[in-house]
């Protein structure tokens, strides 16, 4: 009886005297390791205009140390003559400790000039839009919510990562 009663008090006061670690989300974690960020995450969002969305966002790493970033998301309940709205941006990201920051510029318009009763600019073609989101991580996974400046705000966030199918040609 002695011998377990030392038992129990040495165990107690082991656990007493260390310090709880603070637990590092996995997301978070993958940004942390080395590569760990680089593949396809399935992405979800709700645009404040077109509504919910999913797709994937790609981040590549580039060779100047950060990745190149292509996000393809389908609106859920958005609909153009009965067709699926789909959006395709690319940009730039910058993974660090806690987050991933990933600006986008995107082309107002590139070849529709006039649809229904709404004419493009020609300015509308030359200027861009800049977009930058902040993903930090959340109970939803790794989360943002940004504005495009021009009509829409966002919410969204990525949770799970598999890896890049294939690689582009050295150089790009």
């Amino acid at each position: 009886m002695s011998s377990f009663l030392f038992l129990f008090l040495s165990v107690f006061l082991l656990n007493s005297c260390t310090h709880k670690e603070k637990q590092i989300p996995r997301d978070i974690a993958s940004l942390q390791a080395n590569g760990g960020m680089e593949g396809i995450w399935f992405l979800q969002g709700t645009s404040s205009t077109r509504g919910p969305y999913n797709g994937e966002l790609e981040l590549r790493r580039s060779n100047d140390g950060t990745f190149n970033v292509i996000r393809a998301i389908t609106y859920i309940n958005y609909f153009f003559d009965g067709l699926k709205v789909q959006e395709i941006w690319t940009g730039k990201a910058v993974a660090t400790g806690d987050s991933v920051t990933i600006t986008y510029d995107i082309h107002q318009g590139d070849f529709i000039t006039r649809l229904g009763n709404q004419k493009r600019e020609p300015s509308d073609f030359k200027n861009t839009v800049a977009v930058t989101s902040r993903f930090v991580a959340s109970s939803a996974g790794l989360a943002t919510q940004y504005t495009d400046t021009k009509v829409s705000s966002y919410s969204e966030w990525i949770t799970t990562r598999r890896d890049l199918e294939a690689r582009p040609p050295l150089g790009e």
